[in-house]
């Protein structure tokens, strides 16, 4: 029975593989992403649902880390390597933003 939230990278793969075709029937995601552009934008369903952004990770069990933010334990991370690997993102980090709380962290953000 799957794991009602994913925790390790591994995990994360699997629920992406349960949404990107690779579960019996077809494949229609597939199929879209072989005939146009797909722009795809992470939120926090790629992660758990509704978390906290900004908050600590601290109030959350989910997260083993007990100081920072949200995006910077490993259960984010690991969510957001598995959402680049099924989608075809650019791979940006924000840097000079003049804002400690994101200068060197991904900027996932596009228009």
């Amino acid at each position: 029975m799957p794991k009602p939230q994913a925790e390790i990278l591994a995990d994360f793969r699997l629920k992406h593989a349960e949404v990107y075709g690779k579960a019996p029937g077809p494949n229609f995601w597939g199929a879209l992403q072989k005939v146009t552009l797909i722009l795809a934008m992470i939120d926090e369903h790629e992660v758990m649902n509704d978390f906290p952004d900004g908050a600590p990770a601290a109030l959350n069990p989910y997260f083993p880390e007990t100081a920072g933010q949200f995006k910077e334990t490993v259960l984010f991370r690991n969510g957001l390597q598995a959402f680049q690997e099924y989608n075809a993102n650019e791979d940006r980090i924000w840097s000079a933003a003049g804002d400690p709380r994101v200068d060197g962290c991904p900027n996932l953000y596009r228009f």
